[in-house]
């Protein structure tokens, strides 16, 4: 069976300027992907490709072994979106927003939305018009996983919400994941908030796929590092895999890309001989960050920096 997600050499352009560049992913069967990166990265328009909402100009894109382009009504009684900033219809209730939706899907389960309801702390009587950014999106999400998608792909699910509100948001996703084993794709920079749910990571940076990794694979495999007390450090000589390098007081601070295990590697003790190195397991954020600036400042990314 071919994975539910699946992009071949994807590109779109919009002009002359290249949103997405040979982006080639797979999202598996049952797994939660987070898409990263900086705004303007591409992830937005990776996932409104995905659902039909732009056409590819180069590759292709495929959802439940469909192309994109050619997806139809029928297709989304099995996929499940929701947009940045989604809007929703022009009524009063949350429960009226349910009763909207209901028709449209053969799957719909009343008891499972009344159980996201519970999870989410959202009541069907909660006002939609004059509610929250929070109930707003807690409502939009209880009427896009009531109808048990196969796949569910998410554009910034948890912006502009409060910190209650995103663990609600979370704890609602993991409910449909472990019981119904959705597929999921999603892009947010909440990353410390969603660490617990994802099973991958992707990261775009202007418009190209910089890495996807299993979570798990990544965290063993980056540490944080601090060298002190060493004699004056030359930042370009510093070993492979070391990136996002800044002096800081009495030493200097980089991301090392490739430990096994929690040993040091003998390639840093040996480049800085008789000096302190203090060693942590970044977050998820703090991972992305460093990426991040390595990137902007143009150094690149190879698989011993993914």
């Amino acid at each position: 069976m071919t994975d539910p997600i699946v992009t071949h050499a994807l590109g779109k352009t919009f002009g002359k300027r290249f949103a997405l560049h040979d982006v080639s992913m797979r999202v598996p069967t049952g797994q939660a992907v987070g898409l990263i990166g900086a705004n303007g990265a591409g992830k937005s328009t990776l996932l409104k490709v995905l659902v039909n909402l732009q056409v590819p100009c180069f590759g292709r894109a495929e959802v439940l072994g469909h192309d994109s382009r050619a997806l139809e009504a029928a297709m989304f009684q099995r996929i499940g979106y929701m947009a940045e900033g989604q809007h929703l219809p022009l009524v009063a209730t949350v429960a009226d927003l349910l009763a909207y939706c209901r028709p449209f899907y053969e799957r719909w389960d009343d008891a499972l939305a009344a159980r996201l309801l519970r999870t989410l702390d959202l009541s069907p009587a909660t006002g939609l018009p004059r509610g929250s950014r929070g109930e707003r999106m807690k409502a939009a999400l209880v009427a896009t996983l009531a109808f048990h998608p196969e796949v569910l792909i998410l554009d910034e699910p948890l912006e502009g919400l409060d910190p209650l509100t995103r663990e609600q948001v979370v704890d609602g996703l993991l409910e449909l994941v472990s019981a119904e084993g959705t597929t999921v794709l999603l892009a947010s920079h909440d990353l410390d908030v969603l660490e617990r749910l994802l099973d991958e990571v992707a990261m775009l940076h202007d418009g190209g796929l910089v890495f996807q990794e299993r979570l798990d694979a990544l965290q063993d495999r980056y540490r944080l590092v601090e060298v002190t007390g060493a004699a004056p450090i030359a930042l370009d000589t510093l070993p492979d895999g070391c990136i996002d390098v800044r002096e800081v007081a009495g030493g200097v601070r980089f991301l090392a890309t490739d430990f096994e295990g929690d040993h040091v590697p003998e390639r840093l003790q040996h480049a800085f001989p008789g000096a302190r190195l203090h060693v942590t397991r970044p977050a998820l954020r703090e991972a992305f960050v460093a990426h991040a600036r390595t990137l902007r400042q143009g150094t690149g990314a190879t698989r011993g920096a993914a």
